[in-house]
């Protein structure tokens, strides 16, 4: 029975460091055939024929939270009186936010406000005084950096609610109003209808970004994510821009990439191949013809072409990326011209 060594990680900012070999041991611009090798300074020596199973995926960029709500006037709501503005927002970027978004269950928690007193009570002067009411609260707290914006929508009887740069993690589940006098809320709470025909957009947090590789590989510390910090060239990579994730998986005799693995004892013995995986993030300025990210896009497709059961090129399946060449948020291409275009 086989074992897993775990996965392997590198950032590279130039395709200089990945080479192709071919059966001859001479070096090739792009792979062709599965006796060809990648091979990867400081990273290890990978024949196509012990891929099983390889995955690109492009960078895509975070996008914002974009709704609009339509305003409701709530039961018996008359001039003189507030509105309640409750937004359910939800957050899904780590623990620490989801702590401050939601509740004990889970559940979504609500940024609370409230308009001034009405002086009409037409949806348009609602959606209005709500936008006001939300300057207003952010004004009390000028040190926070608030997540959302709230404004008069596309339509005057629009509430606008879009999340701020940096908060893309952030969703909007809904915003519902109540009216009150003198502070006291009458009646139930009436939940505002998303308006179908304006442009909403849904956060996305972005893939292959330079933020996410400051996070995730470095682990966000401040001795480690500091790039004005003292370090050396050799140690401390400029992680800006766009980078497109190659993940793969090894599956066989390697001794170059796991030293620690004695030959020919164990796991390594024929029948019994050890398994490992890699991630390599490559930058995108590899993106062009025949760049790097092209031709190890090439690669991917001579090995599904080998093992379709592991690899599978073809369109977006469910929730499950099964694909090779993966663009957008849910999007495959089957060849590598498509990928890089």
């Amino acid at each position: 029975m086989g074992f897993s060594t775990g996965e392997k990680i590198r950032v590279l900012n130039t395709g200089a460091d990945v080479l192709f070999y071919n059966a001859a041991g001479a070096v090739i611009a792009a792979p062709t055939a599965l006796t060809d090798t990648m091979a990867i300074t400081g990273y290890g020596t990978f024949p196509l024929k012990n891929i099983k199973a390889i995955k690109l995926a492009r960078a895509v960029v975070a996008s914002k939270e974009s709704k609009n709500f339509t305003a409701v006037k709530p039961t018996g709501l008359v001039i003189g009186d507030s509105i309640g503005v409750k937004i359910q927002v939800r957050s899904t970027r780590d623990r620490l936010d989801q702590s401050q978004h939601a509740g004990i269950s889970g559940q979504t928690r609500g940024m609370v406000f409230g308009t001034a007193p009405l002086t009409s009570v037409t949806l348009p002067a609602i959606a209005t005084a709500i936008a006001a009411a939300y300057a207003a609260h952010k004004a009390l707290f000028i040190h926070a950096d608030m997540e959302l914006t709230v404004a008069v929508g596309s339509s005057t009887s629009d509430i606008l609610v879009e999340s701020v740069v940096g908060f893309e993690d952030t969703t909007v589940e809904g915003v519902t109003l109540t009216r009150m006098t003198a502070g006291i809320a009458l009646g139930y709470e009436a939940k505002l209808p998303l308006n179908g025909g304006a442009a909403n957009t849904n956060s996305y947090e972005g893939r292959g970004q330079g933020k996410f590789l400051q996070e995730s590989v470095r682990m966000a510390t401040a001795a480690t994510s500091d790039i004005f910090g003292v370090d050396t060239v050799d140690s401390m990579v400029d992680l800006r821009g766009n980078y497109t994730n190659i993940s793969f998986t090894i599956a066989g005799h390697d001794d170059e990439n796991h030293s620690f693995v004695a030959p020919d004892h164990g796991s390594t013995l024929a029948g019994t191949p050890f398994t490992s995986a890699f991630s390599l993030f490559l930058h995108e300025n590899e993106l062009g013809t025949n760049g790097t990210i092209h031709n190890i896009a090439k690669l991917a497709i001579l090995v599904e072409a080998n093992d379709p059961l592991t690899t599978k090129l073809g369109v977006y399946v469910g929730n499950e990326r099964t694909e090779a060449l993966v663009k957008l948020q849910a999007t495959s291409v089957t060849t590598a011209a498509l990928f890089i275009a």
